[in-house]
């Protein structure tokens, strides 16, 4: 009879091995990405918030932009096009990442109809802070008390 031998990986000490925490470039987790989620989801999310609250989201392959519109009961969604490696919303304007089209469009005039808000922080991320800052609450409240042309 052929004898079986049966190998046991000897067991290595782990506990000797410092824990290296590698963070990923330029914090890859933007606060206004909420990752995968329906257009659903997104208006539940952006319920009840106040004018030009925004979040971007990723499904289908497609970054998608959510706002919230002056009215405060409708939302726009519109698709951002990632072209040669470049962000846009018009294909006029390009951008080297989603932060620099958001930044840009939070700093154009209020009444550009690209005019972002501000950020709705993904309640899952890790970044999620409960406590605000003074100009957080001041620029939300300011948004909620602009009125229609």
């Amino acid at each position: 009879a052929e004898e079986v031998q049966t190998i046991t990986p000897e067991r290595r000490q782990t506990d000797n091995i410092p824990q290296i925490n590698v963070e990923e470039p330029n914090n890859s987790k933007d606060e206004f990405m909420h990752g995968d989620i329906s257009k659903e989801d997104a208006e539940e999310r952006l319920k009840d918030k106040a004018e030009g609250t925004f979040l971007v989201r990723h499904n289908n392959g497609t970054y998608k932009i959510s706002l919230v519109l002056p009215s405060s009961r409708n939302f726009k969604h519109s698709v951002i096009h990632h072209t040669d490696e470049k962000f846009s919303l018009t294909n006029q304007k390009k951008f080297e990442s989603l932060k620099d089209l958001v930044d840009n469009y939070m700093n154009v005039n209020p009444k550009n109809k690209w005019f972002l808000g501000k950020p709705l922080t993904d309640p899952n991320s890790e970044k999620f802070f409960k406590n605000r800052t003074d100009d957080d609450i001041k620029i939300e409240r300011d948004l909620s008390r602009r009125k229609e042309p």
